[in-house]
């Protein structure tokens, strides 16, 4: 769940890792159980693509330069979905950030902060 607090700790950062977790409908359609999705989604419970999109649209200024979309769902998500979800909130923003999507078996590139 995203607190006021999270939002002014993220607010004019210079680099971001954010969860991503899921795609909803992909969580809505997939194999895991009913009691599974509703933890997923609830207040306890992991950041859909949308809310991730939802919580930069508020707290990235422009001092933001990266963000990284990180703990996706093998099962539940796919990095390009995730990626284009974040491209829609950035390009309808103006925003500037370079976006990157980690991966769970492979290091990111190096990034200067």
């Amino acid at each position: 769940m995203v607190t006021e607090i999270v939002k002014y700790r993220i607010l004019n950062s210079d680099l971001v890792v954010l969860e991503s977790n899921h795609d909803l409908e992909m969580l809505k359609n997939g194999p895991y159980p009913w009691f599974l999705k509703q933890r997923i989604t609830s207040n306890l419970g992991h950041l859909s693509n949308i809310s991730a999109g939802n919580l930069i649209k508020e707290t990235c200024g422009g001092y933001t330069r990266d963000l990284i979309l990180a703990h996706l769902s093998a099962e539940n998500n796919d990095p390009s979905l995730a990626y284009d979800e974040m491209v829609k909130i950035k390009e309808s923003n103006c925003f500037e950030f370079d976006l990157h999507v980690a991966k769970q078996h492979e290091a990111l590139e190096f990034i200067e902060v």
